[in-house]
């Protein structure tokens, strides 16, 4: 186990559980896990457990139930819970924010791409998320169908 920067939390996270190939690096997830905590004081150990486990690895509740080894019925309920939804959706955000700075970099690198195809993929993806894109109203009125019976 490892212990977080402040407060005191540690993370539950067995080393020997962290994944080879993860969605989201644990330590990324540890490094974030104090200024999310301190937001959701409500938040237990477990709870945290289980929440970084799911963000880590991308497993199904089942899977990181087996983990972490808890209760499936427990996992369920608690990821019911709206506080721990809340500090799910906080501590996602929070980690992978750093991440989409990287994504949007690479996307920005791929124009520049010998591949034409990679290029325009690239583009179009980019003139997608900043609203610029064809959202699919350009050209033909839209298709109305009416069935009656």
């Amino acid at each position: 186990m490892t212990k977080s920067k402040n407060k005191g939390h540690r993370s539950r996270v067995p080393q020997k559980n962290r994944s080879s190939n993860p969605v989201v690096p644990m330590e990324d997830i540890e490094d974030k896990e104090p200024e999310v905590r301190a937001k959701h004081p409500k938040v237990t150990d477990r709870q945290h457990e289980l929440v970084a486990t799911l963000l880590h690895d991308g497993r199904t509740v089942a899977s990181a139930c087996e983990q972490i080894d808890a209760d499936r019925t427990w996992a369920s309920k608690t990821l019911n819970k709206q506080h721990v939804i809340d500090y799910a959706n906080d501590l996602a955000k929070c980690v992978l924010g750093v991440h989409s700075i990287r994504a949007l970099a690479k996307m920005g690198n791929l124009l520049n791409s010998k591949s034409d195809h990679v290029a325009l993929e690239a583009a179009r993806d980019l003139m997608d998320r900043a609203g610029l894109g064809n959202d699919g109203s350009a050209g033909a009125p839209p298709l109305t169908i009416n069935i009656s019976l």
